[in-house]
């Protein structure tokens, strides 16, 4: 049920986060065999960000290692969907010398826990957020703009791909 709490508070606050035009879209949910990714963002300056919502009233020395590792394979994940939905887009027999996608992996905490997050929170190249200060990192990404377009495209090919994963794993 906490759990459920965090990634309903995460996507409230994507849900602002669009209104306030720091994000172009998202996804929640995308479940894989390997495991699943809670929200996959696709920013307007930040490139791409896998979000894993977490609801915590405490938590150990030991929990941290354990969430950045969850987080970092969820972020490796979403890359390799990007991968896959952009080679099926471009064509499999066209080889780009395009950039590879890269996903910045980043834990939202919830609940008491949340306010013992340093505000510079970065453990093993994971970004860890109080869940109320995930609008301010969104509007400090920095980096070259996303074309509307072309998030749109990404977000649809990732609904699409979602729902066929969905579809497959039931």
């Amino acid at each position: 049920m906490r759990g459920a709490w965090g990634e309903d508070n995460t996507r409230s606050e994507l849900q602002r986060a669009k209104r306030k035009r720091l994000i172009w879209d998202w996804i929640d949910s995308v479940e894989l065999e390997a495991g699943d990714i809670d929200h996959l963002v696709v920013t307007r300056r930040g490139g791409v960000v896998a979000i894993d919502s977490k609801w915590r009233d405490q938590f150990t020395a030991g929990d941290v290692p354990a969430m950045a590792r969850s987080s970092r394979k969820a972020a490796l994940r979403a890359e390799g969907v990007l991968r896959s939905v952009l080679k099926r887009e471009s064509g499999a027999r066209h080889r780009t010398t395009a950039k590879p996608v890269t996903v910045t992996a980043a834990v939202v905490l919830w609940g008491a826990a949340r306010t013992g997050v340093p505000s510079d929170a970065n453990i093993d190249g994971v970004r860890f957020l109080d869940g109320c200060q995930l609008l301010r990192w969104l509007a400090e990404l920095d980096g070259h703009e996303a074309p509307r377009d072309a998030a749109r495209d990404v977000i649809k090919l990732l609904e699409d791909y979602r729902s066929k994963v969905t579809t497959a794993t039931k």
